[in-house]
């Protein structure tokens, strides 16, 4: 494999047929995520192997130099054309990132004085109060990072990351991407080709690892069964993450049953007895365990002790509802059965649809959201989940306004971590979101791919860690 060329399976159908692929202010799916972690950089990024959690991208170092300074160092850079980062493009990009819109950044925008002393090379961010490493955290995320001079319309064929795009075909389902040589995350190692591809023919998918060749294949855990059935037994190799994606209901804000917290606490109770027989229901090759939170456990934000305040009310007649399952569920017929089993003993007559969708229809009462709880602080994971008008949480914000502001607006620092568990302790009190199950994903792989520098507690699918064996 002189030529480390890595073919990946990839749901590209999710990306724009365009040139831009992606919003980066709004990655809706982890797929859209990933892939832009694999083309841009940012200051800092998350790291395993740091005893902070954090180490330089774009910034070689970083230190606070005062409680309220933050202070990264940022040597002369280059574009994957070899063109240099100039200081006004450096700059336009912070302030593009203090006064854009992005679901993850909510701290860095209270920052109050931002320069950089072009002769030392020195960004410095300063707080009107003091600042700790969430910080850090939001300017690690994929969605903070450098990214090219109009990539909405020239696409990413320029940029900061360890790769950039080579050709884009959207008819061919075939993206392909280059390791960028100038990237501060560039090694030796890495893949010097990624081939992104769709499978133009899901049938074959049992194929896969025979006559189709691939080096990564992604299982989420919320893949069909029947797909992933086809594919699993012929993987040289499975690798899994810790449980960390969940599956949770979130309510139509327009439904007027939905509005009713009397009914959505119903709901919450009856969700808790069904959360007694996930493990049971549910298929050996997509192991799911009942999940009552929304925040893994071993994960920051995770509430110690989990006390629902759920009054036990009781219907004096049954209530017919509308409930959106994804389409996973129409192979855990089990566990649906007893799902409606279960709402009835509650007078609550479910009718179920299923499909692949985040927006309501008006009859809806709830759906099901699959969450990827995979950020190393709580508040990157609450930002998305309850970002005003773009998330899942946010058309319910009027009922936790009060903490929310608390938990993202100024001088709220220092008791950040508390508050970040009374906003958790707020959704699920009222019932905003409903947790169902967890499950892991896992990256099917062939026998010549070592995974082995991925973190467990993560799972994103960052191709420049992959080695060959």
């Amino acid at each position: 494999m002189a030529e480390k060329q890595i073919h990946i399976l990839f749901p590209l159908g999710l990306l724009k047929p365009t040139p831009e692929l992606l919003d980066p202010d709004n990655t809706e799916t982890i797929w859209e995520y990933y892939l832009l972690e694999n083309i841009s950089c940012g200051l800092v990024r998350d790291s395993k192997f740091s005893a902070t959690g954090y180490a330089g991208c774009i910034a070689d170092k970083f230190y606070k130099e005062d409680p309220k300074t933050w202070v990264f160092h940022i040597p002369n850079i280059q574009w994957s054309d070899g063109s240099n980062v100039t200081s006004v493009e450096i700059l336009n990009w912070i302030k593009t990132l203090k006064s854009g819109n992005k679901r993850h950044i909510k701290y860095f925008k209270l920052s109050n004085n931002i320069t950089f002393l072009e002769s030392e090379r020195l960004l410095k961010i300063q707080f009107p109060f003091e600042m700790d490493e969430a910080i850090l955290h939001e300017l690690s995320l994929a969605d903070s990072g450098l990214f090219p001079p109009n990539f909405n319309a020239k696409g990413w064929g320029k940029t900061i990351g360890p790769y950039f795009v080579k050709s884009w075909n959207y008819l061919k389902n075939d993206l392909q991407l280059s390791a960028n040589p100038y990237s501060p995350l560039f090694n030796k190692d890495m893949p010097i080709t990624a081939h992104l591809n769709k499978l133009s023919n899901p049938e074959l998918r049992n194929e896969i690892f025979k006559s189709i060749h691939f080096d990564i294949v992604p299982i989420v855990a919320s893949a069909k069964l029947k797909n992933t059935k086809m594919v699993l037994p012929n993987a040289p190799q499975v690798w899994s993450s810790h449980p960390m994606d969940i599956s949770f209901f979130y309510f139509n804000y327009k439904n007027s049953h939905s509005r009713d917290i009397k009914i959505r606490t119903i709901f919450g109770n009856a969700v808790k007895e069904i959360r007694g027989y996930i493990k049971s229901l549910t298929d050996p090759y997509s192991p799911f365990l009942p999940e009552e939170q929304l925040v893994p456990n071993g994960f920051h934000g995770r509430l110690s002790t989990l006390n629902i305040q759920a009054p036990s009310y009781k219907s004096s007649k049954s209530i017919k509802i509308k409930i959106r399952l994804s389409t996973m569920f129409m192979d855990l017929q089990s566990l649906t059965t007893k799902m409606k089993e279960i709402f009835l003993k509650h007078k609550i007559d479910l009718e179920i649809e299923y499909a692949d969708r985040l927006e309501f229809k008006d009859d809806e009462f709830c759906g099901i959201y699959s969450f990827l709880g995979n950020q190393l602080d709580a508040s990157g994971s609450f930002s998305f989940l309850t970002t005003p008008l773009q998330s899942p949480l946010g058309p319910w914000l009027e009922e936790y306004q009060d903490i929310y502001n608390i938990t993202f607006g100024e001088n709220s620092i220092n008791d950040r971590n508390k508050n970040l568990q009374k906003l958790h302790e707020t959704l699920l009190n009222k019932f905003i979101a409903v947790p169902l199950m967890i499950g892991s994903q896992r990256y099917l792989l062939s026998k010549n791919i070592d995974a082995s520098e991925w973190n467990q507690f993560d799972s994103r699918l960052r191709i420049y860690e992959v080695r060959w064996k």
